[in-house]
């Protein structure tokens, strides 16, 4: 059993250690934060200031359970198709390619949501010292998260939930 999450509590740490015993694990492996991994098999050791980037916890534990890693970059490439269907959508706001664009994602997990009133306040802040637009992102479940960010913004928002994939953004 993997675990390549951060050990946030003693609570999380003893959780983990519980559900790992209970599938009945061979061996198990993950964050040894601020010690409270102690009980993997393989660990590395982590703590809460964020030395590093995910990735980089990540890879290094997979290297100690063996993988061989040749890359060490984060890429995402993004297709011709891609970038005309982000120009077509932007273009058809009145978006040109001089622009200022600040991209925001009110949605994700609902308990990691940043709350709209202040991403409002903050878009609406920004607003005022630059002259930008807003493009909102997310799922098309998301629809009503932008909906309701869009009315309490006084700036230009162009809203692409369910509109843009991951490549286009």
């Amino acid at each position: 059993a993997v675990n390549m999450r951060t050990l946030v509590s003693q609570a999380g740490a003893i959780k983990i250690r519980s559900l790992t015993g209970l599938i009945g694990a061979k061996m198990t492996a993950g964050r040894d934060t601020n010690g409270r991994g102690s009980f993997f098999d393989v660990r590395i050791g982590e703590t809460t200031l964020g030395d590093k980037h995910e990735m980089e916890y990540d890879i290094e534990l997979a290297e100690k359970l063996g993988a061989v890693v040749t890359d060490r970059k984060a890429s995402l490439p993004v297709s011709d198709a891609d970038r005309e269907r982000a120009g077509a959508v932007l273009s058809g706001a009145g978006i040109g390619p001089g622009d200022i664009i600040i991209g925001t994602h009110p949605g994700g997990k609902p308990s990691h949501r940043w709350h709209l009133s202040r991403f409002a306040e903050a878009m609406n802040t920004i607003r005022k010292s630059v002259r930008c637009s807003f493009v909102i992102t997310g799922e098309a479940g998301e629809k009503g998260l932008a909906d309701a960010l869009i009315g309490s913004v006084s700036a230009k928002v162009v809203d692409t939930t369910g509109v843009l994939d991951i490549g286009a953004l």
